[in-house]
């Protein structure tokens, strides 16, 4: 079969899925009044949200929706769930429970995980229901990307003008949770004339983690703690992109990077 393209990366632990499947439920919920649109001769309501499971994993993962794609992720989410849903009728009851599984199938379908990786997986959240229910029903959780929209400039004024009062450094320290990887996406000069950066870490184009705040100055802004392989130092926080938009540290970086391009 021919490896799938994916942009971006799965969860790494049981507790990044659960936030993650809380996100990715919403994002489905959000979608039912559309698919009333799209078909208004099937009644769309949370009861039956798991049929949105494999379109939603395949927004999440950045993969390119092709026709075979569409129909391998839904045949494995769906057949899965009808193999499932005698043993698991109790369960399945519950819509939250029925989209984890779904959402969960659909990795499984794509050859993202391994079947015992997917059990684990249902297992904790399983256990963890009360707080994927939390996490689902909790607005705070919801993050406002009006100012990232090009067409809404109130938006953005409104978002520039926090930025100007805000003590970054103060703030990133607060809303950052270290480690996370990055992408360096700016340079100095040198790293777009010549091949430098592929033979340094920390450069254009690579990826390393972020380990804390390091220090700030007047002409390059915010400083961070990096790691590459056995190596540290310290780059502007300025130059780098978290590249998943579900990771938590992504929109706080976001914030920084456009205000400081923009100050």
């Amino acid at each position: 079969m021919k490896a799938i393209n994916v942009k971006n990366p799965i969860p790494a632990k049981p507790e990044e899925w659960l936030r993650e499947i809380a996100e990715a439920y919403c994002d489905a919920r959000d979608a039912i009044p559309f698919a009333e649109l799209i078909d208004d001769k099937e009644e769309f309501d949370e009861k039956n949200i798991f049929h949105f499971a494999p379109g939603v994993c395949l927004k999440f993962r950045g993969i390119r929706r092709t026709k075979n794609i569409i129909e391998q992720t839904t045949e494995a989410a769906l057949s899965s769930y009808v193999a499932t849903q005698d043993k698991a009728a109790v369960e399945f009851e519950s819509p939250v429970m029925a989209f984890a599984f779904c959402y969960v199938a659909s990795h499984f379908g794509l050859g993202l995980i391994t079947e015992e990786h997917g059990y684990s997986i249902i297992e904790f959240v399983e256990v963890r229901r009360a707080e994927l229910i939390h996490l689902i029903d909790d607005e705070k959780n919801k993050y406002d990307t009006t100012w990232n929209n090009p067409g809404n400039r109130k938006a953005f004024h409104d978002k520039y003008c926090q930025w100007e009062k805000r003590q970054w450094l103060a703030w990133l320290k607060e809303n950052l949770s270290f480690p996370f990887d990055v992408k360096r996406m700016e340079d100095e000069d040198d790293a777009y004339f010549t091949d430098i950066a592929r033979h340094e870490p920390f450069r254009l184009g690579r990826t390393f983690s972020v380990l804390g705040m390091s220090s700030e100055d007047d002409l390059r802004g915010v400083f961070v703690k990096v790691k590459e392989g056995r190596k540290t130092g310290h780059v502007p926080l300025c130059d780098v992109e978290v590249t998943s938009r579900y990771n938590p540290n992504y929109w706080p970086v976001k914030e920084y990077v456009v205000w400081f391009a923009n100050r």
